[in-house]
């Protein structure tokens, strides 16, 4: 479903992928370390894509790539200093400093 949707969406436009999976991710690696309500661990996903894209994917937690939206198109947008919470696939949280989402 996740290729299916990236093909829908992949346009010659597209320069790059944003993935955001619930549960704990290896951002540096573009790996996911443990799921949430879907478990991606066993998953080489970010690689996937790039294979089928031929683009670099970004592959991040869900609630780090929500603030990272909110920081280019929504409320986030001029501020140096956010933190965001989410609820939905589990409990998150995402903070923002100097204009850098901090890992962890």
């Amino acid at each position: 479903r996740i290729a299916d949707m990236v093909r829908l969406l992949d346009t010659p436009e597209v320069a790059a992928i944003g993935v955001g999976v619930p549960g704990r991710v290896d951002a540096r690696r573009g790996t996911v370390l443990s799921g949430g309500y879907v478990n991606l661990a066993s998953v080489a996903l970010a690689q996937r894509l790039e294979s089928m894209t031929g683009k670099p994917v970004i592959l991040d937690n869900d609630c780090n790539m929500a603030l990272a939206a909110e920081m280019a198109l929504g409320a986030g947008r001029g501020h140096d200093n956010i933190a965001m919470f989410t609820i939905g696939t589990g409990i998150g949280g995402a903070v923002v400093q100097n204009r850098r989402i901090m890992p962890g």
